[in-house]
């Protein structure tokens, strides 16, 4: 990593954390470096009808159980939540998802849906589904530094996502506003949270309009090729 960031002209990520990491890491110059949201798919993810059947209030995550997730946050959170009216659905497989299955079935946990992997087209129709998407939620420490993939693909779908508040999601969103935010690794925090937003539709709904609001003019492709081309000093 040393060596690419010392031979590049330019050096792309994707939040201003990235840019004191990197900087702190590497030695490298703040001025070399673009900071550019990553967006999302916009042909893959948009707003949808729910096509999927379900009798009970979804909140959704889609991962691939790193720790950087928090998954283990989520379920911790799930149990707290037995006595409410949700199902908690997982999509996803990987590194943590053995230890994940072990602890909802230690804690007989039927509220919460452990999906396993499916393929990206399919990812879509289990977000229209829901009537919250969950981020990410990990103590590591590029927890704090990256927006992930699943919030700019929820919230382009018109979808109100709740996340942990880290100084990268706050360079773009605002609580209660675009996002909904709660503590990092902390499931009470969590819980607390999806249970304000859960019971208070109008608060949802407005939370997913503003937020895909956001979407198309700070995180859609065209939005982003001007903030890229504008940092790189091309003239449009």
């Amino acid at each position: 990593d040393w060596s690419s960031c010392l031979l590049a002209k330019k050096i792309l990520v994707d939040t201003r954390q990235h840019v004191d990491y990197f900087a702190k890491t590497f030695y490298i110059s703040i001025g070399k470096m673009i900071a550019v949201p990553i967006g999302a798919d916009e042909d893959i993810f948009y707003p949808r009808p729910d096509s999927l059947p379900h009798s009970r209030m979804i909140i959704h995550f889609h991962g691939t159980f790193i720790p950087l997730q928090g998954v283990r946050t989520i379920v911790a959170a799930a149990v707290l939540a037995k006595e409410q009216p949700w199902i908690f659905r997982i999509v996803g497989n990987g590194q943590d998802f053995a230890k994940i299955q072990e602890i909802v079935r230690e804690q007989e946990l039927v509220n919460v849906e452990l999906v396993g992997k499916v393929s990206l087209d399919e990812v879509p129709g289990y977000i229209a589904a829901a009537d919250l998407c969950l981020g990410i939620f990990g103590a590591t420490n590029k927890t704090l530094r990256v927006v992930p993939n699943k919030v700019y693909e929820c919230i382009a779908m018109r979808k109100p996502v709740l996340t942990a508040n880290t100084p990268a999601m706050k360079e773009h969103f605002s609580n209660e506003k675009n996002i909904f935010l709660c503590a990092t690794d902390d499931p009470q925090s969590l819980y607390t949270v999806m249970h304000r937003v859960m019971t208070d539709p109008g608060l949802i709904e407005k939370v997913a309009r503003s937020g895909q609001e956001l979407f198309r003019k700070r995180f859609s492709a065209p939005a982003l090729v001007v903030q890229l081309l504008t940092c790189l000093d091309y003239q449009l």
